[in-house]
Order: C-alpha cells, then structure tokens, then sequence
C-alpha cells in the first residue's frame, strides 16, 4: 500500500475522531473535543496539526508528516490525562460530598470517560504516524 495513503487514511480516521464523544456529563451530555460549543474546543489544535499532516502527504513530502502526527498525538494525549485527572477529581469530591452521590445518581450518573472518541483519536494518529515514519526507512523519490 502506497505510504501517501496510509497517511490520507490516518489523517481522515483523526478527523472522523474529532467529532466522536470522548467525555460524558450528566447534565450536559456527550462532549466532543473540536466543537467549541458542545465540546473542549482544544480540537482545533489537532484538526490544524493533522491538516498540516495532509498537505505535506499530498505534495509528496510523506515523510515530514511524521512531525505533526508526533505533535497532535502528544496533544492527544495530554489533553487525555488532563480530563482524566479531572473527571477522577470530580469523582472524588462526589464521594467525600454526604448525599451528593445519591443526587449523582439521579442526575444519571457521574461524568465518565468515552473511550471510543479517545480510541478512534489515537488509532488515527498512529496510522498516520506509522504511514509517514515508514517513508523514512524507503528510498527518496527520484528527483
């Protein structure tokens, strides 16, 4: 399979991630992490570095799409811990609350991770990366 579609292919899963849920509130539902309103927001930054990803791939340069993908999957992954450290944070202070859990409860729940948004984000930033480092080990293209 041609590297330049290994890397279209990681770069459009990444995209696909982006709108999935990656943390569920009680009140507020299913949060993605590219839109602004119903969403983090911090998204953006991925969609800017994956996009980067695309172009140098379309223009021929597969192999320098191996430094967006490191940039958007570290976010991605600091952006994960984050809202986990928060989401266990909240639990916790849930818990220690007397009576706040039984109102958890009736709200439906606490606010949990959404692995599959998560999953998806992560497997798109692999391929991509996995697709461009592979251009590193080939020979150059001929001039």
């Amino acid at each position: 399979m041609d590297k330049k579609l290994i890397v279209l292919i990681g770069v459009v899963v990444t995209i696909v991630g982006l709108f999935l849920p990656i943390i569920t509130a009680p009140i507020v539902g299913s949060i993605n992490m590219l839109l602004p309103g119903g969403g983090v927001g911090d998204g953006i930054f991925v969609l800017v570095l994956i996009a980067v990803a695309g172009v140098l791939a379309l223009m021929g340069q597969v192999r320098h799409a191996v430094w967006p993908a490191l940039g958007s999957l570290g976010f991605i992954c600091y952006k994960f811990f984050e809202l986990k450290g928060a989401v266990d944070a909240s639990a916790a202070q849930i818990a220690a609350t007397p009576g706040a859990a039984e109102f958890a409860e009736q709200l439906g729940g606490a606010t949990q991770i959404n692995w599959i948004g998560w999953i998806v984000l992560v497997l798109g930033c692999l391929i991509t990366l996995v697709g461009s480092a592979t251009a590193w080990k080939s020979a150059p293209p001929a001039a």
